[in-house]
This record gives C-alpha cells, structure tokens and sequence, in this order.
C-alpha cells in the first residue's frame, strides 16, 4: 500500500488540539473536572486567568451526554463551569422515566432555544463554524 496521497505533514506545525467527550449521563461530569483541571494548567502555562475551551481546542465533539456538553463548549462557546450548570439542569429536566422520547425532545429543544436567547444568540445559530472553537 502507497502513502501517495497523504499530504507531508509539517513537523513545526502546531499539533492539532480535538476535545472527545464521551457520554454517560452524569458520568460525563468526571471529565469536566478533569478538563477543569487541564484548562487551569493551560492558563498557567500561558500566564492567563483562564482559558476557556473553545479557545483551546481545535475541535470539540461528543457523543450522548457529551455531545450536549460539545455544543455547550465550542458552539455556544460557555466556560466549564457554565455549561455543567446548563448541563445539569436539563438533565434534572428530561431524566424523568414517565417522559416520553417525543417529551424529551421537545423539553431539549425548549431548553436550547432558552440557552440561545439567554447568551443573546438567534434560535436557529449554525451549530458549526460560528463559535471561537476553530472548527
């Protein structure tokens, strides 16, 4: 097999920063603490309060759980502490058994239309290419 096609990579380029979360349900604040903890080290390092994820990363993506926290991270571009707060309120919302799946949905959609109107942001915001996260 020939590596023809794969494009040389530049070793003085910057390494590509991608941020995966996974999902769990409410295991996912495991990984916010952990990435709390990281992004403090990143701030230090660069002799700054904070820096929040979005600014860090070069792509931010999730699946479940954490595919929320992604767009909560790099769309809406919220800190770590924010997005768990948003977080954990709509999860207390739609964990409810007797919600059905459509129930659900429309609770989610209620909520994100809520955020986005909070943040100042239109309802229907692109979910890509429009946060600082660079993707």
């Amino acid at each position: 097999m020939s590596n023809m096609n794969m494009p040389a990579l530049d070793p003085s380029a910057e390494p590509l920063r991608i941020l995966a979360l996974d999902g769990g349900d409410l295991r996912v604040i495991s990984q916010m603490v952990i990435l709390e903890e990281l992004m403090g080290r990143v701030a230090q390092d660069r002799k700054e309060d904070s820096v929040l994820p979005c600014n860090y990363f070069h792509m931010i993506t999730g699946t479940g759980a954490g595919g929320l926290l992604a767009i909560l991270l790099g769309v809406l571009d919220l800190s770590i502490e924010r997005a768990l707060e948003e977080f954990i309120g709509i999860y207390n919302r739609v964990v409810d058994a007797s919600l059905t799946p459509s129930a659900r949905s429309e609770m989610l959609e209620a909520w994100m239309t809520d955020l986005l109107e909070r943040s100042n942001l239109p309802k229907n915001q692109p979910l890509m290419g429009t946060g600082t996260c660079p993707t």
